[in-house]
């Protein structure tokens, strides 16, 4: 599994190499991603809405009493506030974070090339290193979006003009300024960055795991090798989603909260991280930063054994014929 071999992305095709940046076709991979991530966003952001309900509240508040509530006001197109904002910035950024992931790797692995003897380590730290670049590359991009789409989730009014995008960016604007726009940026470093690199590293570490102890030619032969290679990337994505969740779960209420916080709602709790987590700790206790952990584990689990399958896909498919991946 060394660079030479095409290991500069830390996704594999087989149960020995990974398909390299160099080794995809650029217009396929992107195109198969994208249509992959469109589908995928638009069937969980129902579940991304309850979180970010839920993350909000600053008093107990069940996912069945948010349900309810939805449905009972707007009916089922009251999950999808703010689904257009989301889904616009959600496309083009996860192809950035993606594709910047497979350069990052690919960059390590030349610099850094795999030892001789394969080493675990050297997996870990790559995949650790390329997760977190990826999503500093991408969430420039992205939090304007996520800024914008949280204000609808959480708004008081159901009034479409009031939840129009633009309307919200006004809002802000008077409110914040323009710096209302980034708002909550280094939260969102501090959790998607962190989160990245563990996803990555685990999924890949995870895998490695399996692969290694699924190699025996009789369980291959008996189950089948594309069964043996999805049911690798579903169990490592899952093991993955869990352990990232669990970890930043709380440095994601914070950025939620400063993200979509009024003005009334910072004199309480602060708009920097340190005053927001430890008021958020004082007031409401330690349960509190672990708000919206339920469909935040559905999400990271189910949704992360989908993404690593779909993703791994994609790239088999737009896999070209073996060329040196330092050209």
């Amino acid at each position: 599994m060394n660079g030479q071999e095409g290991d500069g992305s830390g996704s594999g095709s087989d149960g020995g190499e990974s398909i390299g940046w160099n080794q995809l076709n650029k217009p396929m991979y992107f195109g198969l991603c994208g249509s992959f991530f469109f589908a995928f966003e638009t069937l969980t952001y129902p579940i991304d809405f309850l979180k970010t309900r839920q993350q909000h509240a600053q008093h107990p508040l069940s996912l069945s009493a948010i349900v309810n509530n939805v449905l009972h006001r707007e009916g089922v197109r009251g999950f999808f506030r703010g689904y257009t904002t989301a889904i616009t910035g959600s496309i083009p950024g996860q192809l950035l974070y993606f594709g910047s992931y497979e350069y990052a790797r690919m960059t390590f692995e030349k610099f850094i090339p795999q030892p001789e003897q394969e080493s675990v380590t050297h997996l870990f730290a790559s995949n650790l290193v390329a997760g977190f670049f990826a999503d500093i590359a991408a969430i420039f991009l992205q939090t304007p979006f996520d800024v914008v789409s949280q204000r609808a989730m959480i708004s008081a009014s159901s009034h479409p003009k009031d939840l129009h995008p633009l309307s919200i960016v006004k809002t802000i604007l008077k409110t914040n300024g323009p710096s209302g726009i980034y708002r909550g940026l280094g939260a969102s470093i501090l959790t998607f960055a962190p989160s990245s690199a563990i996803w990555f590293a685990t999924y890949e570490l995870s895998k490695h795991t399996i692969k290694s102890q699924s190699t025996k030619a009789e369980l291959v032969e008996r189950v089948g090798k594309d069964a043996m290679e999805h049911s690798t990337h579903l169990l490592s994505g899952s093991i993955a989603g869990a352990i990232s969740t669990i970890i930043m779960n709380p440095m994601d209420v914070t950025r939620t909260r400063i993200q979509t916080f009024n003005p009334s709602e910072e004199q309480v709790l602060g708009r920097n991280i340190v005053s927001v987590i430890m008021k958020t700790v004082k007031q409401e206790g330690m349960g509190a930063l672990f708000k919206g952990l339920v469909p935040r584990l559905w999400f990271g689990i189910v949704g992360s054994a989908i993404t690593f399958t779909g993703y791994e896909w994609a790239k088999k498919i737009a896999q070209q014929p073996s060329v040196d991946i330092y050209t």
